[in-house]
């Protein structure tokens, strides 16, 4: 092992400072940065121990409905959001501790580089396995460190000083497996851990050639460039492929409650119009425009949200079976119309019968997703007889 290499003279040589020798530009620019925009956060109102989750995302943290539809920014800045000073504080000494140690190691630019790269990789697969979590901190980037020098005590070891690759290896261990543990808990996003330590031990093997032939600029510059292309072209793969439903979920719930009051003027009109039957052109008309191709719209749109949560996803098939429901009662009504066989009092009461059974388990999973519980159990009985599991999407 070269002396430049050599651990223990890094972290015990001369006292006497030089800027253009000085080894720890990154991490300490890094520690800055994460300082500066908490004080800012702070500046703008955010609380100083418990952000909310809504000043957080106003901040940058990573938030699946948002990062998948056009904010994949998002992926890079929320390594520079944390929720509270102790989360600041753990990150940060966390950092220091690792960054004395594998800066001088491998570089500033690598260190930097693969601190912004393990970042995102946190970042989407903290997406990926839970896109509703809101992602904040720094203790994922930090982990890969964790990870890489972990890696490097497994597979390099000549590249530290006599006695110090057990206490490195040790250390690492520790962190990593205290932060895992730790991520158990509720409210931990353990994933961007996870993603952290994976990319760090991924980044330590591509690496580890240039360390064995350090004389060698050619595998250094390989290395580098062939990290980064694997890494960005991994990440956008995968960004794409993770499943946006819940990014446009607002977005199609915006555009089903503006078809339903468009499809649900309409009927009202018809309803309270005591001369609806002299008007039959106009009502055949709005039925088939306001009514049917509104729903025929917002059934279509509600399709396309795939791969949601589990309570979101049963709402939205709710959602289907309702716009279904109201669909088929316009096609009534518009039979009616075209036949002249006066109101179909009689066609269109089991609908919505159906329909009030379909409404009550809409607003009772609403309940559990605004609530995170179940509501209390109605008394009243809607339609006896008529379950929501009996009313079929059809084709």
């Amino acid at each position: 092992m070269s002396e430049e290499r050599d651990i223990y003279k890094i972290l015990n040589g001369p006292p006497d400072f030089n800027w253009r020798t000085f080894p720890y530009y990154g991490f300490v620019s890094i520690m800055a940065i994460n300082i500066m925009v908490y004080i800012a956060m702070l500046i703008d109102g955010v609380s100083f121990f418990e952000p909310t989750s809504e000043q957080l995302v106003r901040w940058g943290a990573n938030y699946g409905p948002y990062t998948l539809k056009d904010e994949w920014w998002r992926l890079f800045t929320c390594e520079f959001v944390h929720i509270g000073f102790g989360h600041l504080l753990a990150n940060m000494v966390s950092l220091l501790y690792i960054g004395i140690i594998l800066e001088a190691l491998i570089g500033t630019v690598r260190f930097v580089t693969i601190y912004l790269l393990a970042t995102v990789a946190a970042a989407l697969l903290s997406v990926w396995w839970d896109g509703n979590v809101i992602g904040a901190g720094a203790s994922g980037a930090i982990l890969a460190m964790y990870g890489m020098m972990l890696m490097f005590s497994i597979v390099g070891r000549k590249m530290f000083a006599p006695g110090e690759l057990s206490g490195f290896f040790l250390w690492a261990v520790i962190v990593i497996a205290f932060n895992l543990i730790g991520g158990l808990k509720d409210g931990i996003d353990n994933s961007a851990h996870l993603g952290g330590i994976v990319y760090g031990m991924f980044a330590a093997l591509v690496f580890y050639p240039s360390y064995r032939k350090k004389e060698s600029l050619s595998i250094t510059v390989f290395n580098d460039v062939l990290l980064i292309v694997i890494s960005l072209g991994v990440f956008y793969f995968a960004y794409q492929q993770i499943p946006k439903g819940m990014a446009y979920y607002d977005d199609k719930m915006e555009a089903f409650d503006v078809n339903q009051e468009m499809a649900l003027a309409v009927l009202t009109q018809y309803d309270k119009d005591t001369l609806a039957y002299e008007k039959r052109d106009y009502y055949l008309e709005r039925f088939k425009k306001d009514g049917v191709e509104r729903w025929d719209r917002t059934i279509n749109s509600l399709s396309e949200l795939n791969n949601l949560p589990e309570h979101y996803g049963m709402r939205v098939e709710l959602l289907m079976k309702y716009s279904l429901l109201r669909k088929e009662g316009c096609e009534v009504i518009i039979k009616s119309l075209d036949e002249n066989t006066g109101y179909p009092e009689s066609e269109l009461k089991p609908l919505y019968d159906s329909m009030d059974v379909v409404i009550k388990e809409i607003d009772r999973i609403t309940f559990i997703i605004d609530n995170g519980y179940e509501p209390e159990l109605d008394s009243v009985e809607v339609a006896p007889g008529v379950k929501v599991t009996d009313i079929e999407l059809g084709e």
